[in-house]
Order: structure tokens, then sequence, then C-alpha cells
């Protein structure tokens, strides 16, 4: 079901019904459809389950979540890639490292921790799913206290990953 509606929703239509607040969620707030549908759909099963019965309420919450899941995978794919920002202060070297141990370019910002007051380099790095780990292992040979954001990246467009021509 949530396949069908994702593709129903990826063609900008609605099903009807609820499906149409979700549009109009998503429109105002940035949130998924997916999740509109569930948030929307999940207030109707609460309701029912203190009327009625928690136990088929609480069913319909999984087959709610299971098709939310299906119409925002439908909507934005399933992402293959994740960006991972690195806090250190060994940022040279960890950098030095995925460049020449993973050949992923690598991206510092300029930040400054709020509880520490300190000054530091955050690079980034763009991977693969499958690069994840041997990421992980360089930065910790490197500062086994780093501290690590891990991130999907929903759409990389570049060299590396998908090239920019095909997007229109």
């Amino acid at each position: 079901m949530g396949v069908g509606r994702g593709l129903v929703f990826r063609a900008k239509g609605a099903t009807g019904g609820l499906s149409i607040l979700a549009r109009l969620l998503h429109k105002a707030t940035g949130i998924p459809l997916g999740q509109g549908v569930m948030f929307i759909n999940a207030g109707i099963l609460l309701l029912a389950g203190l009327a009625f019965n928690w136990e088929r309420a609480l069913y319909g919450l999984v087959a709610l979540y299971i098709e939310g899941q299906g119409i925002d995978f439908v909507m934005e794919g399933f992402s293959y890639t994740r960006s991972v920002y690195i806090i250190s202060d060994q940022a040279e070297k960890i950098a030095a490292q995925l460049l020449t141990g993973l050949g992923r370019g690598v991206t510092a910002f300029h930040g400054r921790g709020m509880y520490t007051r300190q000054e530091r380099e955050i690079p980034l790095c763009v991977v693969t799913q499958g690069e994840v780990s041997p990421l992980k292992e360089l930065v910790y040979e490197v500062d086994p206290q780093a501290f690590l954001i891990v991130s999907p990246a929903s759409e990389v467009v570049g060299r590396g990953f998908k090239p920019l021509e095909e997007n229109p």
C-alpha cells in the first residue's frame, strides 16, 4: 500500500481524504509525505485505541509505519551515500588519511565548540555506505577520541558519484 501511495504522490496526485492533509502538511512544514500520512493516521489510531481495543490499534500503528516507509522509499529512494562530519583535534591528519586511504575528497568547515569555546576545523567527507566502516577505522587510528556524525545523503552529484550532467 505504501509503494502504491508513494507512486501516486510522486506523480503529484493524492488518494483523497487524509493524504490531502499530508500533502498540505508537507507543503507547510517540509515533513516527508510518508511521515505526514503516518502522523495523521497514528492520531486516529490512538483515538481508536482509547475508544475500542489497544491491541488492534498497535497492529494498525505497525502497518502505518511500514506504509510510511514505503511511501518515503518511492518518493526519495534509498540512500547509499553517507555524509560524515568529523570533530577532532587531529583534523589535518584525519583528512590526509581519508584522502590517501579512501581516495575521497574532504572539505573542512570552521567551527567552534559552544561548551569548550575551542575553535577547530570540522572535516566533511561523503562516502558510500560500504566505505563507512573503513572511514571509521582510519579515523580511529589517528584519533580514538574523535566524534563522528554519520548521516544519509539523499543525493550526491559530482565527481566520484553520479555525474552532474545526468541531472537536469
